[in-house]
């Protein structure tokens, strides 16, 4: 699913949480998509 405007925020958002736990950043990704969708 390609939603315009996530790339960028998925590319920022990995680069300032590349600490945390892939499942962490799966999390917000949903969040970030759904709330692109909604």
């Amino acid at each position: 699913m390609v939603v315009p405007g996530v790339g960028v925020e998925l590319a920022l958002a990995l680069s300032e949480d590349a600490a945390l736990p892939a499942l962490e950043i799966h999390a917000r990704l949903q969040d970030a998509i759904a709330a692109h969708v909604s």
